[in-house]
């Protein structure tokens, strides 16, 4: 009778003297947001080198639109030949440029803004065949494939504001060919500020 009372004691979820079940499958949800964040920190990665990109193609055509404009307003004032050819081509470039500046602020911050905007970008990307048909199209997986949708969402904003301390690393191959992308740029806009001085 007393093993009775014993057996039946155990099994009462109320029974004051038994011990505290430890909880099984437990995982600290801090631990659950530093595995989700390596899971998609490479691809997170990608993203955003993307968004560092389109940055550089917006100085690029903001600057040479600007100084394109610059010189067909002044062949306006002395009546030269497609000026407002030239005023208008520059007008779309630097359009265009302020569109991807805020199309990679977006892809940076992980927002609908540059998925939407970079998804439209890289669908016009897909005509420059072949290089440019195969970035675009790696560039479109990256927004649209699962990580891609787990990475721009809102699930994925709490994700990264409890896991500031886990950062990329980016390698050294990298950091020279993005040294290499800002000479370019460099020599672009000085050739863009020439064109624009040639022009007055």
């Amino acid at each position: 009778m007393a093993m009775d009372r014993f057996a039946q004691n155990e099994l009462d979820p109320l029974n004051p003297y038994a011990a505290p079940a430890a909880p099984t499958g437990f995982t600290h949800p801090a631990a659950n947001y530093e595995v989700i964040r390596q899971e998609h920190l490479n691809h997170e990665a990608n993203i955003r080198a993307f968004g560092a990109l389109y940055y550089l193609g917006s100085v690029v055509l903001s600057i040479g639109g600007a100084a394109t404009m610059v010189s067909g307003a002044i062949r306006i004032t002395d009546g030269g030949p497609d000026a407002a050819f030239l005023v208008i081509v520059g007008a779309i470039y630097f359009s265009i440029g302020i569109f991807q500046f805020f199309v990679a602020r977006g892809l940076r911050r992980f927002t609908p803004v540059g998925r939407i905007g970079g998804s439209i970008l890289g669908i016009i990307g897909l005509a420059g065949f072949p290089v440019g048909t195969l970035i675009s199209a790696y560039f479109l997986y990256l927004l649209w494939s699962e990580k891609g949708t787990m990475v721009f969402s809102d699930e994925y904003k709490k994700v990264l504001e409890e896991t500031p301390h886990i950062v990329y690393r980016t390698s050294i191959i990298v950091k020279i060919f993005v040294g290499l992308l800002l000479l370019v740029l460099g020599l672009a806009i000085v050739g863009a500020i020439a064109a624009a001085l040639t022009a007055v």
